[in-house]
């Protein structure tokens, strides 16, 4: 219904999305297929073109000159995440296309809303179709075939159905909503966490700085050392994602179910809807112990303080519907936090850390900010020269409270 809303076919060509006596549908053959590329293999081989373009979107800092930092974040996720999807003719190397995206991200709470007039809409429906046109362009060209297993699979089940690549372009830009705008605030609100305490950013330079090697003039990182030898980059991401994630999961009730609380017993009807929300579950001292309603960004080095409950961590969902792309998405944020904390001194412009409050935001789990912080990067002495990711060990997962 959401991608129905914001996308607008043709109802002809709604129809197909939906299960009949004769098929599936379009939606359900397209998530098999998506969750098929998403596999750990596929994943693994999205990685390097990632990897690389984050590391040129770093090495492309401006220095020594303040910078919106959630813009710049925004700008370096973007690219690097449709980079690894739609290949060396990524449409979102166009800056009109990334801007059109965003705003269309930003509106797209209106579009959902049916009795808003036309033209309060127009703008996001104007950004929508910007996106769309050079996907579909994309796609018509075949570019795809140069691109990940998952733009090809995005294209090739629609058109097995009959959709054309305007269509096609036009399903994709509400897909991307949910690639893009739960990295981005989580990436941002890590890198705040780090950054405006002294003695986090000590403590992440004394771990990374084991695992950084030097080929002549050249710094590496490796992702896969990364993920074995270090727990604090881990632990902040996770306390953030713990404290600021508002995703409420949704279950249907399949049969009469009666449960005992603390205030009572309770019936749910078969066919009623349970919602279980983060922010309630991440706060309860029963599966995160008496100091759960306070932030701690080393909480997750200590294995005995970790969660109580195999389902206490909610940030990617729980069984058995969780985000395929979590281990893809950590990897852009461990990277980004690990490069920049070794290479530069990044500190406020204004002299003082003083955070934007949280936004809202329809279709993300983790809100953005209402606003930005400006800071400036320098470059940190004796760590100047040519810096790189390399992607270390394939398939080694991180180790994400959810799995």
């Amino acid at each position: 219904m959401t991608a129905e809303k914001l996308s607008q076919l043709p109802q002809e060509k709604v129809s197909l999305f939906k299960k009949s006596k004769e098929r599936e549908g379009c939606a359900a053959d397209t998530i098999s297929a998506v969750e098929g590329a998403l596999r750990q293999v596929d994943l693994d081989g999205m990685m390097p073109s990632m990897l690389d373009t984050l590391g040129d979107s770093i090495d492309k800092l401006p220095l020594n000159e303040p910078i919106e930092l959630h813009k710049w974040v925004r700008h370096c996720i973007t690219i690097g995440s449709t980079r690894s999807i739609y290949g060396p003719h990524n449409p979102f190397h166009d800056k009109a296309v990334e801007n059109a995206f965003w705003v269309f991200e930003h509106k797209a709470s209106v579009l959902m809303n049916g009795f808003v007039p036309g033209w309060a809409a127009q703008e996001g429906l104007n950004a929508r179709n910007t996106v769309a046109k050079a996907l579909g362009t994309y796609y018509a060209a075949r570019k795809h075939r140069e691109g990940s297993a998952l733009a090809q699979a995005k294209y090739d089940v629609p058109a097995h159905y009959g959709l054309n690549s305007e269509d096609i372009g036009l399903v994709e830009v509400p897909f991307l909503i949910g690639v893009l705008n739960n990295t981005v605030p989580s990436t941002f609100w890590s890198l705040c966490a780090m950054l405006s305490s002294p003695s986090l950013v000590h403590k992440m330079r004394e771990e990374v700085a084991e695992i950084v090697t030097k080929d002549g003039s050249r710094f590496l990182i490796n992702i896969g050392q990364l993920k074995r030898k270090t727990s604090l980059p881990m632990s902040i991401y996770q306390e953030t994602l713990r404290q600021r994630n508002s995703f409420s999961a949704s279950r249907f009730v399949m049969e009469d179910t009666w449960i005992s609380t603390k205030t009572g017993n309770y019936l749910l009807k078969a066919g009623a809807v349970v919602q279980v929300p983060a922010d309630i579950v991440h706060a309860d001292a029963k599966y995160w112990g008496d100091d759960a309603s306070q932030t701690d960004f080393e909480r997750f080095t200590d294995p005995l303080r970790k969660k109580k409950h195999p389902l206490a961590f909610r940030s990617f969902g729980g069984s058995p519907y969780i985000c395929p792309g979590r281990q893809f998405a950590t990897t852009e944020v461990m990277a980004i936090m690990a490069m920049l904390v070794m290479r530069f001194d990044i500190t406020p412009a204004e002299g003082v850390w003083n955070l934007p409050p949280q936004n809202v935001s329809m279709f993300g789990s983790v809100p953005p900010p209402k606003g930005d912080i400006p800071v400036v990067f320098k470059e940190r002495e004796g760590w100047q020269g040519e810096w790189a990711f390399e992607k270390g060990e394939a398939g080694l997962p991180w180790g994400l409270e959810s799995g």
